[in-house]
Order: C-alpha cells, then sequence, then structure tokens
C-alpha cells in the first residue's frame, strides 16, 4: 500500500520528513588538549573561542593551522545557515534586504570570518 493509500484509508494527513541529517562536531582532542581546551565547544560563543586558540599562523601571517573554517562549504555551513549564528543579519531594522547591497566589509561572509580573526 501506498502512503497516499494508506493516508486515504486512514482519514489523515500523513507527513514524511524531506531530510534526516544526522549533525555533529569532528575534532581533534589532542589538538584542543595542545589549545588549554577541555571540552567542545557547545556554542558558537565557544566555538569562535576555540577557533582563535587553535587557529596558528606561519611566520608571513599565512594560515598554517585554522581552528574552523566557516566557508568549507560543508551542506549545512553554507552561509544561509550558518551566517545568522555569527551574528550577521539579512535585513536592517525595516525589514529592508541587505543580500547584494553591501560593500564586501560589510557582508555576510566577512562578518562569519571577522568574527574568528
Amino acid at each position: 500500500m501506498t502512503l497516499r493509500a494508506l493516508a486515504a484509508a486512514a482519514a489523515m494527513i500523513l507527513i514524511m520528513p524531506v531530510l534526516a541529517d544526522a549533525y555533529g562536531l569532528y575534532y581533534n582532542v589532542d589538538m584542543l588538549k595542545k589549545a588549554g581546551i577541555t571540552s567542545p565547544p557547545k556554542t558558537i560563543s565557544e566555538l569562535t573561542a576555540d577557533a582563535k586558540k587553535l587557529t596558528q599562523r606561519n611566520p608571513d601571517g599565512s594560515l598554517k593551522v585554522v581552528g574552523f573554517n566557516p566557508t568549507f562549504g560543508w551542506y549545512e555551513m553554507v552561509h544561509a545557515h550558518a551566517a545568522p549564528s555569527f551574528g550577521a543579519k539579512w535585513t536592517d531594522a525595516s525589514g529592508v534586504v541587505y543580500v547584494g547591497q553591501t560593500a564586501p566589509s560589510e557582508g555576510i561572509v566577512y562578518t562569519m570570518i571577522r568574527a574568528l580573526d
């Protein structure tokens, strides 16, 4: 019996989830310990603070180790999903959309990166 037939027979509306994602945080215990971090982060604020402790730079200023990369592009780390967690806003106080109207130094990606710098 199909789901539609089952719903009709039971005179009910049945729904099914479109996605069944299971989220997790992968981390390197040894790296956290070396940076003085005793447990994985539980909030964006903790993630940001830990990322700053974990990030290492080469003598020329380039990145040697990145504590957290918000622009990596995992499915749920796309800017549309993650940027508000870092304080980015999609609209101004009156509801006018910012997207495509702001300078790069005020944009969504810049906001996420600036939080980790």
